[in-house]
């Protein structure tokens, strides 16, 4: 659905933007570097939430595809100045143990549930997801209806995007075959910084920028370029548009008038990568044709389109997250206090 095939990605964007003005700083690197609470699930893995800020109704924060709570550090300290705020790494992110493949929504969800009741964190909840966190977060909803107060979605990814987006199927193939190929590598070794797979455009592992610390490098790259790490990247990708896109159609129903705010990239941003031959307006109207069919589940519900940001909304338009994120919020206190 995205071109987000490597890490190399993920650490321009939390490390190369420009500074944001925040109202909070942001909370320093090497919180983000260990377990904060590793609860314990049923089957005795690990699994790592980190909360911080007072106040109810918690907030639960999912990542998008390959990342883990690190991707929330900009913002985390703002949201936490409205309400409680964890984010958490999923099975085989960040400080999460892996977990047993596939893993697709239902078992993303599963661990959260499990995970929630380890770390007593009791409901109600807000629920952020980002991209592919958006899936889970929808499907957790849709079971645990009663438990949910408010619904943030950020750019979220859809249902069954390989039919309703008009991407043809070589396009999605090659992040399959970009995952299996950096996979196949980890598993004969180390990766060497800068390789690039045959026919690939981007490296397995990136060679170290420039702003950064050795220190923080060596960090960053024990997390992000591990074997476990590409194994559930692959699998998410490859569950997304059959058993998770099915696992929410089957439990999809009305959550009533829960505040669900639903906040799209600009089209510029959206179709900028776009491939040959794929009409901008046919891509980008399914794409927020999509987002206004998710924010019909609610009463509530609206579809906000953030000019100026691309996928990543967090980063380029903090503001517009953290005037949606009070919004929801402080829509499902006054919800609360109705008779």
């Amino acid at each position: 659905m995205f071109r987000i095939v490597c890490a190399c990605l993920q650490i321009v964007l939390l490390f190369g933007l420009p500074t944001v003005s925040h109202a909070a700083e942001p909370l320093p690197l090497e919180a983000y570097f260990r377990p904060q609470n590793a609860v314990k699930l049923p089957d005795g893995r690990r699994f790592n939430i980190f909360c911080i800020g007072s106040g109810g109704p918690t907030a639960l924060i999912d990542s998008s595809l390959s990342q883990w709570s690190l991707e929330w550090r900009d913002i985390q300290r703002d949201l936490a100045q409205v309400t409680r705020v964890c984010t958490f790494d999923r099975a085989g992110y960040g400080f999460s143990d892996p977990g047993p493949l596939p893993r697709d929504a239902s078992a993303e969800v599963g661990n959260l549930e499990n995970a929630l009741k380890a770390a007593a964190i009791k409901p109600p909840y807000i629920l952020v997801g980002h991209s592919l966190g958006g899936i889970n977060m929808r499907l957790f909803a849709y079971k645990h209806t009663e438990d949910v107060a408010g619904i943030l979605l950020v750019d979220p990814a859809i249902e069954h995007g390989d039919k309703r987006l008009p991407y043809p199927k070589s396009y999605h193939d090659e992040n399959l075959s970009f995952y299996r190929g950096c996979l196949k590598q980890l598993e004969a070794g180390p990766l060497t910084p800068g390789f690039i797979l045959p026919g690939a455009e981007d490296p397995c592992l990136p060679k170290r920028p420039h702003d950064l610390s050795k220190a923080v490098w060596s960090k960053l790259t024990e997390i992000y370029f591990s074997k476990s790490r590409f194994e559930v990247m692959l699998s998410e990708t490859e569950s997304k548009d059959e058993t998770s896109s099915n696992d929410l159609d089957a439990n999809r129903h009305s959550l009533g008038s829960i505040p669900l705010v639903i906040l799209s990239s600009d089209k510029a941003h959206f179709t900028e990568d776009r491939p040959n031959g794929v009409d901008a307006d046919t891509l980008y109207n399914a794409w927020i044709s999509a987002h206004e069919d998710q924010a019909r589940n609610s009463t509530q519900g609206k579809n906000v389109i953030v000019e100026g940001a691309s996928h990543f909304i967090f980063e380029e338009r903090p503001d517009a997250l953290l005037d949606a994120f009070n919004e929801v919020v402080q829509q499902a206190r006054a919800s609360k206090m109705k008779p």
